[in-house]
């Protein structure tokens, strides 16, 4: 599971994409009523071992591609544990955000 402060534009069934790949599938999103942020749920291929600084965000990996969970991959040697809640996300990219990226050379990707 992850948390982000919104989860606009995702669906459940939407990809989860690390580098162009989709590595899996959103299963569930729901509002946490103490804290007010988005829990997103999903499932990755078995064989994939994340980095304990893996960055999550939600967009679209080119401008016409549907919205995804995108896997950004740390350089931690520790790994996340099956069921471990990641944090470490960003906030999804309004359009006009994601094109400005796109036209300045990182292909739509957030920046850091």
């Amino acid at each position: 599971m992850a948390r982000f402060i919104s989860a606009n534009g995702l669906a459940v069934g939407a990809n989860v994409d690390m580098d162009g790949v989709p590595v899996g599938r959103v299963t569930s999103i729901a509002l946490d009523p103490a804290t007010y942020m988005a829990n997103v749920g999903f499932t990755l291929d078995r064989t994939l071992s994340l980095p304990t600084d893996t960055t999550l965000s939600i967009g679209s990996p080119t401008l016409t591609a549907d919205t995804a969970l995108l896997v950004q991959p740390g350089q931690s040697a520790d790994r996340l544990k099956p069921g471990a809640v990641i944090t470490n996300t960003r906030e999804p990219l309004s359009l006009e955000q994601q094109v400005s990226n796109y036209i300045f050379g990182n292909g739509g990707l957030p920046t850091d």
